[in-house]
């Protein structure tokens, strides 16, 4: 009996993860930031950014690369196997060096995005 894969079991949880925290968080994002201060429910002052800024601090910036970095990995992951389904197997090499390079690359520029953002 051949040993199971334990990296593949490991991108499939952080893949399954990505998918979950996409799903629950970005629907709240656009409720708080969208939805609610267009509907009277909430400020436009207690969702601008310098007001989320001022009160969340680092733990806005790392809940948001969390969110980015989650969403981009748990999309290109699902790419990678349509890309497969779609009888692109042969290339299987290339596409992976190309979906975790562009995952790194999105990754290190939310990271370097979030360096920058001045603080209020």
């Amino acid at each position: 009996m051949a040993e199971p894969d334990k990296l593949e079991a490991v991108l499939w949880l952080t893949f399954t993860l990505g998918g979950f925290i996409a799903a629950l968080f970005i629907p709240v994002i656009i409720v708080i930031n969208n939805l609610a201060p267009g509907i009277g429910a909430l400020s436009q002052e207690i969702v601008s950014y310098d007001s989320m800024l001022a009160r969340l601090g680092p733990l806005a910036r790392i809940f948001f690369l969390i969110v980015v970095v989650a969403s981009i990995y748990h999309g290109m992951h699902r790419f990678k196997f349509v890309l497969f389904d779609i009888g692109l197997l042969k290339f299987k090499t290339p596409i992976y060096v190309l979906t975790y390079a562009i995952i790194v690359i999105s990754a290190m520029i939310a990271i370097y995005s979030l360096i920058l953002i001045p603080n209020p």
